[in-house]
Parts: C-alpha cells; sequence; structure tokens
C-alpha cells in the first residue's frame, strides 16, 4: 500500500511546511515505541512507521534529517545543539529499518547504491564525525587542565610498554590515575554538558547504522565480485568503507584522527579501578564446594 505519492514524500524533506508535519509525525511516533502489540497506538505506530519508511526508501531521508534542524524554534538552538531530539528519533527508526528491513539489504548495496543511497553514506558519516568531536571537546572542557597535566605520565607509560618494561602491565592504572597528594589529583567536573547524554546517544545509533550499511555492502561486494569476477570492480563506487575513510570536519580531521582523539579523551576520563584494593578470593570448582558442604 503506497501511503503517500512520490511527490508529497518529497515535500516532506524538502520544504519547511513538510518538515513540520514530520517533526509532529516522530513525536507522535517517540511516545508509541512502547505501545502495546496489537493496541491501537501500536497500529497507530505501524501507519507511521511505514509513512517514514518510504521516505528511507526513496532516499530521501538524509534530506529529511538536514531539514529538521532547519526548523528548530530559535536560531540559538541550531547553534547550540549538535543534534535535535526528532533528529535522534528518526535515527532510531532508521537504524531499525537497517536491522530488521527485508528490503534494507539491497538499500546499501556497493553495486547498487544510487546518488541518495551516497547522499544518506556522507551525511551518517559527516553526522559521525560532528557528534565524535562535540563528545571529544565536551570532555575535555569538563576535564579541564587535567588533560594536559596527565600527557607526560600517559607518555612514560607507553615508553614503558614499547620498551617491554615489566613494570608497565601492573603500573597502568596508578600512572593514569593520580595520587590524592599531586597536584593533577581529581577535581570536581570543570563544566557540566547537558547535553552530552543526548549527544553519545545519537552517536551510537549513527554508529549502528554506518557499521549495519558497511557490513552489509561488504557481503554484497563480496557476492558480485565473486559473480562478476574481479574486473568488476573497475568503475565502481566507492565503498561505505572508503566513503568514511575520506570523511573530514571543517577543520581537516579525518576518522583516524578523530577515533584516536575519541580514545585519548576517554582514556582520561573513564573510571579508574585500583585492583590493590580487590580483596582476595579464592574460586574453587563448584564441584569442589559441593563436596565441602557435604
Amino acid at each position: 500500500m503506497h501511503l503517500l505519492m512520490t511527490a508529497h514524500r518529497e515535500l516532506l524533506t524538502t520544504t519547511i511546511g513538510g518538515a513540520r508535519m514530520c517533526i509532529s509525525l516522530l513525536d507522535r511516533l517517540a511516545a508509541l515505541f512502547d505501545a502495546e502489540e496489537s493496541s491501537d497506538e501500536s497500529r497507530a505506530f505501524d501507519i507511521g512507521y511505514g509513512i517514514l519508511r518510504q521516505l528511507i526508501e526513496e532516499g530521501l531521508i538524509a534530506s529529511g534529517i538536514a531539514k529538521l534542524r532547519a526548523v528548530s524554534d530559535t536560531p540559538s538552538d541550531r547553534e547550540e545543539e549538535a543534534i535535535t531530539p526528532h533528529q535522534t528519533t528518526l535515527l532510531k527508526l532508521l537504524d531499525s529499518y537497517l536491522q530488521s528491513s527485508a528490503c534494507a539489504h539491497d538499500f546499501p548495496s556497493a553495486r547498487r547504491r544510487t546518488e541518495d543511497g551516497d547522499e544518506l553514506l556522507r551525511m551518517l558519516s559527516h553526522t559521525f564525525l560532528l557528534l565524535s568531536s562535540y563528545v571529544q571537546g565536551s570532555i575535555e572542557r569538563s576535564l579541564g587542565p587535567r588533560t594536559a597535566n596527565s600527557g607526560d605520565t600517559t607518555k612514560l607509560h607507553v615508553a614503558d610498554q614499547e620498551a617491554g618494561s615489566p613494570r608497565a602491565e601492573s603500573d597502568a592504572i596508578d600512572h593514569a590515575a593520580p595520587s590524592s597528594g599531586s597536584d593533577s589529583s581529581p577535581l570536581a567536573p570543570q563544566e557540566l554538558d547537558l547535553l552530552l547524554p543526548k549527544v553519545c546517544e545519537a552517536l551510537v545509533l549513527v554508529t549502528q547504522c554506518l557499521t549495519s550499511i558497511t557490513l552489509r555492502a561488504e557481503e554484497a561486494e563480496c557476492t558480485y565480485t565473486r559473480s562478476a569476477g574481479p574486473e568488476a570492480q573497475l568503475g565502481a563506487p566507492l565503498s561505505p568503507k572508503q566513503v568514511l575513510a575520506t570523511a573530514v570536519t571543517s577543520d581537516g580531521r579525518g576518522l583516524v584522527e578523530i577515533l584516536t582523539g575519541a580514545w585519548r579523551t576517554n582514556e582520561y576520563a573513564r573510571p579508574r579501578i585500583h585492583t590493590s584494593a580487590w580483596p582476595e578470593v579464592l574460586i574453587t570448582h563448584p564441584h569442589d564446594r559441593n563436596i565441602a558442604s557435604s
């Protein structure tokens, strides 16, 4: 059943009025996520999801996600929010489609991707870099000067590992977490970003979408190459991995720089576990415990 004509679907993603209708639809769908199966609410969700699924299959979802930002309440909201709630809801539905829809296998295929499919892939790649940069910057602002203070210690630990020092493994946690008496002792966050959890949620969704597209494209590429031969690679469009590898942020950072920067920042921010505080527990086989109790 065609819920919308093609012209109407395009209006939903290319006009301000259509974007506002999408926002109302997404608000309603977000409220119906947990509806009981076979209920009226569940059927209403299926109808709304069917409309958005058509946008995905028509290759209009990339422009739709971009248009949602254009209808934010105020210009200041657009500047402050890395991702809007409605964009996050749309990413949830896109992720669900890519993981469960039978038609989704052809959509990200490296051999069948259209210009619209490339647009979605590039939009997701750009969004991944944008959100990753935001998360990294937010954590660095929260840590304050401690990131810089911890750098020398981390470099020393890395040098120990490269040199094969036997104490590198046991001292890793102590080097990463300064003692309470040092100048770089843990302090309260310098800045609290209330948007960070929502941005992380959207980043996970974008990552899942990219993973689904990349894996399915690799499967389709292997199948096509086996049937058509290696010469079929000539003149082929960029694969999802190649699109990701060539994507850059506005300041010129690529995927590798973003990932290494995020890893480094998370190393400073993640909680530390001190193994010296763990109680000594004798681990025995369940059979031994049964014998002892008898």
